[in-house]
């Protein structure tokens, strides 16, 4: 396990991030639903975490990973957000960013995203000898949805779940074809092509 690296912030921060922390959007309570508690590959995530004169919707610490949730008020702030990421990047922290309609349209393509760059750039924690063997069962209703994806994450592990018979299914960019990662910088083959087919 990694040692925890200790960033220090102005201490004015702690009230702010509780207050944001009660008041949070949508996408940061969905997001947050599947984040805490060790739930995104045994990792542990700070929510509303003070780094250096900033808070970050999400944080890592073990990972040094702020995730980043922009919805319509970062439009305006885009300027400023770069800046923020740039001197938190000066300390070694990585950054994912997604948009607020992502989470909430396709939060399973958020989370192949974060647990793919959690592949590529990190080595899995070492399972604490006091939950050794206490892994929670399968679900079997996530285990059907990953099949009906592909191969049980499979032949494409961006394949979104197919739409109900009957019900429209609306893309969304985490599920079209070819798609530029801003995230990962890189090529990225995402979901089905133009035509709907795999």
């Amino acid at each position: 396990m990694k040692r925890k690296v200790i960033i220090p912030y102005k201490p004015k921060l702690k009230e702010a991030a509780r207050k944001l922390r009660k008041s949070g959007t949508l996408s940061e309570v969905l997001l947050w639903t599947y984040l805490k508690k060790k739930k995104m590959s045994g990792y542990d995530f700070d929510r509303q975490k003070p780094l250096g004169n900033y808070i970050v919707d999400f944080f890592c610490n073990e990972l040094m990973l702020a995730i980043e949730i922009d919805g319509c008020s970062h439009n305006e702030k885009s300027e400023e957000d770069r800046i923020r990421q740039a001197k938190l990047e000066s300390l070694e922290i990585r950054f994912l960013r997604f948009h607020d309609s992502d989470i909430k349209k396709n939060i399973q393509g958020v989370l192949w995203v974060i647990e793919d760059w959690i592949r590529e750039y990190a080595t899995l924690p070492t399972p604490s000898p006091s939950k050794e063997g206490n892994e929670p069962a399968p679900n079997p209703s996530q285990e059907g949805k990953k099949k009906a994806a592909g191969d049980s994450r499979g032949v494409n592990k961006y394949t979104p779940v197919p739409a109900q018979e009957g019900k429209k299914h609306t893309p969304n960019p985490l599920s079209r074809g070819d798609y530029k990662s801003p995230l990962l910088g890189r090529e990225t083959e995402v979901g089905a092509n133009k035509d709907g087919e795999l």
